[in-house]
């Protein structure tokens, strides 16, 4: 090792750089990133006065404490839209007509959309302190005042699952949110020909 690289400060040496990738594991992924991108910044902008030599490494360390949950929620942001684009996970317009359970279930599942981005739902989510605290109530009082096939009543269930996890999850999806809404909206979309004919069921109920 040459000596210039020993008189380096470890904040500025290859092993601090890769202690500070390991580090922002903790902020997973965005921080594998972020936090060689702040040492790296702390290096140019904090110089060595020729007296004390700044501690680098305590100001990263703070910086990470913050820095370390907002990289997670953030990345809890960014919804995989090709999953949510994916086959079944789109409501069609169809000149075929739908029950009133469907209709019923398509109109909740776009208010719960809706709902899910509002800021009394991030807040108090379903909690009765809420607004929405009756919502899923609501819902299945009036699904229940409908006769409904089997498989339009378990999609309520799943409806009311799924605002569920929005108000655990403050509105972000993620697999199994996904799935639930899979199987909604692919009941939503069921042209029910022959209800009783279970080789006519949408493909994930047979």
């Amino acid at each position: 090792m040459s000596d210039s690289s020993k008189q380096k400060p470890l904040s500025e040496r290859r092993i601090g750089y890769g202690l500070a990738i390991l580090g922002g594991t903790l902020g997973f992924p965005i921080g594998w990133v972020a936090s060689p991108l702040a040492l790296f910044i702390l290096n140019k902008k904090l110089k060595h006065d020729g007296k004390k030599p700044p501690n680098r490494f305590l100001i990263w360390a703070l910086i990470g404490i913050v820095g370390a949950p907002l990289c997670l929620f953030s990345f809890g942001q960014l919804v995989d839209e090709s999953a949510v684009k994916q086959p079944g996970t789109v409501i069609e317009s169809s000149t075929i007509s739908k029950s009133k359970g469907q209709k019923l279930i398509a109109a909740h599942l776009v208010e719960l959309d809706k709902m899910r981005n509002d800021s009394d739902f991030l807040l108090y989510g379903l909690s009765p302190a809420g607004p929405y605290g009756d919502w899923i109530k609501d819902f299945e009082s009036e699904a229940k005042s409908l006769k409904l096939h089997v498989i339009e009543s378990t999609a309520v269930g799943y409806l009311s699952g799924l605002a569920r996890s929005y108000a655990i999850y403050k509105g972000i999806d993620n697999e199994s949110t996904l799935r639930q809404r899979k199987n909604i909206v692919e009941v939503i979309n069921w042209k029910q020909v022959d209800p009783d004919d279970s080789s006519k069921w949408p493909e994930s109920w047979r």
